[in-house]
């Protein structure tokens, strides 16, 4: 009896969009999913941009070459020179996604902690309302440094992961133009 028939697929669009839409949005942004959202926007642009710096620098210092407007015009680099290109990329991602996971991991083991205390009866004392608060409290009781804390760690996991992303990407793309 609750089940609603669609008439055509632009009733079932905009039903999509003016209810659940609506919804799942407002879920994401109480969850706390915003900051893991832009978080790996950001990510990935920078894993990008990262690349494209990375075979600048290697094309500019390994073979003299200066910034050439047409890409066409410039040799390939080899896998292992594109690989370090990768490895470049992922210390700027890390440099963008350590303050999201520090926000992120914040705001989750707030959550862990309000289960806890609900668990035992006690009550819970909500620190953080999200991401805004945690970057307001950051910045004044630990400045810009306080959200890079882990930094070293996040490069050490990104720098080899993107090598080897982007290595193989440029192998699979090779083996099949």
């Amino acid at each position: 009896m609750g089940y609603i028939g669609y008439v055509n697929i632009s009733s079932t669009v905009v039903h999509f969009f003016l209810g659940e839409m609506k919804y799942n949005l407002y879920v994401i942004h109480r969850k706390g999913l915003s900051s893991p959202l832009v978080g790996a926007m950001l990510e990935n642009s920078a894993l990008f941009v990262g690349y494209a710096q990375g075979q600048k620098l290697i094309r500019k210092f390994l073979h003299g070459e200066h910034d050439l407007e047409d890409l066409e015009a410039l040799p390939k680099l080899t896998l292992p020179e594109l690989c370090l290109a990768g490895g470049f990329s992922g210390i700027a991602a890390a440099f963008v996604l350590t303050p999201i996971e520090l926000i992120k991991c914040k705001l989750q083991v707030q959550e862990a902690r309000m289960y806890e205390a609900s668990i035992s009866n006690r009550n819970p004392a909500t620190r953080f309302t999200g991401p805004f608060s945690i970057i307001s409290h950051t910045l004044k009781n630990e400045g810009l440094t306080g959200f890079y804390r882990g930094c070293g760690i996040t490069i050490a996991k990104s720098a080899p992961t993107s090598a080897i992303i982007f290595f193989t990407h440029e192998t699979l793309t090779r083996s099949f133009t």
